[in-house]
């Protein structure tokens, strides 16, 4: 089964002091199943991993091998991004007390109704009170 991942489980894949059992299981889930990201996705998964580059946390052949294994999985990117929809999505942040960014996550799991995968205690929560099922190992 498919779910949304967030950009946290995304980057314990490459760098493996972050990663767990569920980051590890959420790989093969998606792998296997392939997996929904909003739009904002990919930015995220690699702002973060440049700062852990500069920090010496990973290396650029880890990044650039992780990327290589990337393309190869099956990422559902979701465009739907009117003004509306960004308003809405603005709402549920504030609602959650999250950033939009981690509203996105939370957004599309509810609308999908998917399972979260996530490393981020604010969105796990907010998933929790409002009804998405997390992802677990």
């Amino acid at each position: 089964m498919a779910q949304v991942i967030d950009s946290s489980v995304a980057v314990a894949w490459c760098a493996q002091s972050q990663a767990s059992v569920m980051t590890h299981a959420a790989l093969a889930a998606v792998e296997q199943s392939g997996a929904h990201i909003p739009s904002t996705f990919w930015y995220e998964v690699l702002y973060s991993l440049s700062g852990l580059e500069l920090r010496g946390i990973v290396r650029r052949a880890e990044i650039d091998d992780f990327l290589a294994d990337a393309i190869q999985m099956d990422f559902r990117v979701d465009i739907v991004c009117g003004t509306a929809e960004v308003i809405d999505l603005h709402n549920l942040a504030r609602q959650h007390s999250l950033s939009i960014y981690d509203a996105a996550y939370l957004e599309l799991a509810l609308r999908l109704g998917l399972p979260l995968a996530t490393r981020d205690v604010a969105l796990a929560r907010a998933a929790t009170e409002a009804g998405v099922a997390l992802f677990t190992a």
